[in-house]
């Protein structure tokens, strides 16, 4: 049953979202949950003369993110993967992205 007095710590009782028997045939498919994202999902149109359009993660590291580190000059390229960033998972402050120095920094912002 759900209800909009729910608490934190209450668990709704869905049981048509809680997929606990995989073998229902009512579940959508993966072509259904595909369709229904292509004819609902978000359209975005962009103005004519917008000048910063999007762009993925990875192409981003690979046309220009370099990745610098304290006490060193020189930045490195950010591979796709990142497999070159700092693990730990925490912000110490010695290292961080950057763009490129030069006119590749114009394609970069325009995506």
């Amino acid at each position: 049953m759900c209800s909009c007095l729910w608490s934190p710590v209450e668990d709704l009782n869905i049981l048509c979202l809680k997929n606990v028997n995989p073998g229902l045939h009512s579940m959508s498919n993966l072509d259904q949950v595909h369709a229904l994202i292509e004819h609902y999902g978000p359209t975005f149109f962009f103005h004519l003369d917008e000048i910063y359009l999007p762009s993925s993660v990875p192409w981003f590291f690979e046309n220009g993110a370099l990745l610098y580190k304290r006490g060193e000059p020189e930045g490195q390229w950010v591979d796709p993967s990142g497999s070159n960033f700092p693990q730990g998972g925490r912000n110490d402050g010695e290292y961080w992205m950057d763009l490129l120095k030069d006119s590749m920094k114009k394609k970069i912002k325009k995506g």
